[in-house]
């Protein structure tokens, strides 16, 4: 990939989305164990990868394709909602092939940062399910708090799932 990353540390590149990423974007969404995380429920096209990466331009929504070691390893984003309230909502997902290599909390880490820093954001939460242990680890390890859990929030492999909410507020924030 021959692009500026957005942001950087030792392990891992934040790259602007590119026309060249939907293909990666779509393979990895459709990956069961990719989709039965972020609650993708039918099977992605090459076109709604690319819905997405155009709609990056009319959005103050930031997402990032995560880089490692010059290969893609998964994408993050930063959804703003509400700017007077200040807060913000990271979504992440890893390939599996990058799953325990750090890049997940490395991304988390530069994006969540650059929240606080950059943004002035008061507050960034993420939602996680229940049994993803791997994204759960991310946010406590990066100092989040579990704030909530939606009880039978989410129906994923044949039955339903509490969803639960972390959050940070910026004077918390440690980088």
């Amino acid at each position: 990939m021959d692009r500026k990353p957005f942001l950087s540390s030792e392990s891992v590149e934040l790259l602007p989305l590119d026309e060249s990423d939907a293909q990666f974007l779509r393979d990895g969404v459709n990956h069961r164990q990719v989709r039965t995380n972020i609650g993708v429920r039918t099977p992605q096209m090459l076109a709604n990868e690319q819905d997405l990466i155009s709609s990056c331009a009319d959005s103050d929504d930031i997402h990032l394709m995560i880089s490692s070691e010059g290969e893609r390893a998964g994408i993050i984003s930063l959804e703003l909602g509400d700017r007077v309230e200040r807060n913000g909502e990271v979504g992440i997902w890893v390939h599996p092939d990058f799953h325990g290599k750090g890049c997940g909390t490395g991304a988390s880490r530069l994006l969540v940062d650059y929240a606080f820093t950059e943004l002035n954001l008061h507050r960034v939460f993420a939602r996680t399910h229940s049994e993803n242990e791997a994204s759960q680890s991310i946010w406590e390890e990066l100092g989040f708090e579990q704030e909530a859990r939606m009880r039978d929030h989410t129906y994923q492999r044949g039955s339903f799932r509490d969803v639960l909410y972390y959050g940070i507020l910026q004077d918390e924030w440690e980088g």
